[in-house]
């Protein structure tokens, strides 16, 4: 008995410590399955006909809220809402387990009317009477599992804590057969919007909606569809204004966790869908809003700037404006200023100082060149803008570019060995170069050093060179040694009178080829190792400079010859 109650605590240990080493190995980062979000059309207040507009609106509104809200925040689970899954849970397992128990005392039952020879009924009822002590243990820890998670709750609500521990006590509580609470701390859940592509309205049939949305039909049915948010709403229309009244539904538990009236004109729909969606995604999210206080310069830029949060115009209030936890991107836009964008995570803190340097929008163009003028298409700011012989005229947008020359080579034609025709593929070579912000000046002129090379085919040539020189180096090594050995060998032997002075010089005249060419294949590495790190190197865009004179005249030079040469190529030939 004491050996199997140690195995069964080494066993537990082990488990553990397994655990913290996965605890260690996530880092803390602990997330959930996805929390769905659903939305039912809405539905009217008012009695009587509906124009195809306010129809079309009862579908279309929840459907604004809910593409709104699918943001891609993570939502922390209250502790109630965590207090109703495991509710829930135990609630499906004890239906389960209720109807294991009928199937074994109908088995136990009908052993009476199968078993005619009394040791083998009373072994076999005694058999099934262990199974069903068994299942009613279940159900009583089942049951007794639901009542410490509702005090579980109770207790974290009414401010109960638990006692605090020193080092020792927590390492000894840790290895102890400490009892599990029933309810598991909340964990951040990826909210997803339901339906596949995009949002889609989910509704039941009448007879589930008959029952009420607290009723265990609908919770079945909510959980039949993995919902655990559902938004209803009704609507009002006087006019051209209406009014949306809209209400949060927390599934498994079936209740409310808000709801919220919003009025507006049919005109700016979007807004009240926005004001909607606002007071919503705080309900969703659970957790207090985050304030960002901008410091937006200069002065003339601030005063005209307008704020876009993920998209949505937003209004400061002074310097600030409020927005819910999570990842937001931020565009301030400002005219006469060049538009910003920013994408951070706003958690952790109530409070953010976000600082804006705004630019002056600069205007006008400004000339590229290649220093080596060659065939090929120039590329920036993601259009075409010139050629490589002739180069190409930039617009100045007042932050660095990252251009590119671009040339393809056609394919040739041919026939294989059998003689059917073959056609190679078009190859394209292309390399990027850099144009730095402060180099940007309307009418300025600027050069590049910069050509097409097929970079990947390079890279791998001088790879290939580099093996064969480490290759080559390593394999003198052994010979070197040997050599060398042997002359160590000759030398002691001579020293001892049993070699002649020939044999010595002869393996001495063999140890210096031997080094000379281990240092000639180690130099052929080092050659061709820094030819590979230079070819690798070769995709980090060169920086375009400011042309000189004689860089201006070299290339027209070489532009008005191209030139000339193509306008001989397409001139008619002379009849004799």
């Amino acid at each position: 008995m004491t050996t199997t109650l140690t195995s069964r605590k080494a066993v537990s240990i082990l488990k553990r410590l397994m655990l913290l080493a996965l605890l260690i190995s996530w880092g803390g980062g602990l997330y959930a399955s996805d929390w769905i979000l659903a939305a039912a059309p809405f539905t009217f207040t008012q009695t009587g006909p509906k124009s195809s507009f306010q129809e079309k609106t009862a579908e279309l509104f929840p459907k604004m809220i809910l593409d709104q809200l699918g943001t891609g925040d993570m939502r922390l689970p209250p502790r109630s809402e965590m207090l109703d899954r495991k509710l829930a849970e135990l609630r499906n397992e004890r239906q389960s387990l209720f109807l294991q128990l009928s199937a074994a005392i109908k088995v136990r039952d009908s052993l009476f009317l199968q078993e005619t020879n009394e040791r083998r009924l009373k072994k076999k009822i005694a058999d099934q009477e262990k199974k069903i002590r068994e299942i009613q243990d279940r159900i009583d820890e089942n049951l007794k599992d639901a009542d410490r998670a509702v005090i579980q709750i109770e207790n974290e609500s009414s401010g109960v804590q638990e006692q605090k521990l020193n080092f020792f006590q927590s390492v000894a509580s840790f290895f102890s057969e400490k009892e599990e609470k029933p309810v598991k701390d909340s964990v951040n859940e990826a909210i997803k919007i339901y339906g596949e592509d995009g949002a889609k309205l989910l509704s039941p049939d009448a007879e589930i909606w008959s029952t009420g949305m607290a009723s265990r039909d609908f919770i079945n049915f909510m959980s039949k569809e993995k919902v655990n948010g559902y938004l209803t709403g009704t609507l009002t229309f006087y006019g051209n204004y209406f009014s949306a009244s809209v209400q949060l539904t927390l599934y498994p538990g079936g209740k409310s966790a808000g709801s919220i009236i919003e009025v507006g004109n049919v005109d700016d729909m979007v807004s009240v869908a926005r004001n909607v969606t606002q007071y919503l995604r705080t309900v969703v999210i659970n957790s207090s809003p985050v304030k960002l206080y901008f410091d937006i310069s200069p002065e003339e830029a601030a005063g005209k700037a307008m704020i876009k949060v993920d998209g949505i115009v937003e209004s400061l209030s002074g310097n600030s404006l409020s927005v819910t936890a999570g990842i937001h991107t931020i565009n301030i836009e400002s005219p006469g200023y060049e538009t910003l964008a920013v994408t951070y995570t706003f958690k952790d803190s109530d409070s953010f100082f976000v600082r804006i340097p705004m630019s002056e929008r600069k205007d006008g163009t400004y000339s590229i060149y290649l220093k080596e003028p060659v065939e090929g298409t120039l590329f920036a700011n993601g259009k075409i803008v010139g050629d490589g012989m002739h180069g190409g005229r930039v617009s100045v947008n007042g932050s660095p570019v990252i251009a590119q020359i671009r040339t393809e080579i056609p394919g040739v034609e041919g026939v294989d060995e059998e003689g059917n025709p073959v056609v190679s593929k078009d190859k394209a070579f292309g390399t990027f170069f850099y144009i730095p912000e402060a180099l940007q000046k309307d009418g300025a002129e600027l050069v590049v050093k910069a050509k097409p090379v097929d970079t990947a085919s390079l890279i791998d040539g001088r790879r290939k060179w580099a093996y064969r020189g480490y290759s080559a180096f390593i394999l003198t090594l052994p010979v070197t040694l040997f050599i060398a050995g042997n002359y160590e060998t000759a030398a002691r032997g001579y020293n001892s009178g049993y070699v002649d002075l020939d044999t010595v010089r002869g393996w001495e005249y063999a140890r210096t080829g031997a080094i000379v060419l281990s240092v000639g294949a180690a130099g052929f590495f080092i050659y061709e190792l820094v030819r590979y790190l230079h070819a690798a190197s070769s995709v980090l865009p060169e920086s375009a400079v400011e042309a000189k004179p004689s860089d201006m005249e070299r290339i027209r030079s070489a532009v008005t010859a191209y030139d000339e040469s193509k306008a001989a190529e397409k001139s008619p030939e002379p009849e004799n």
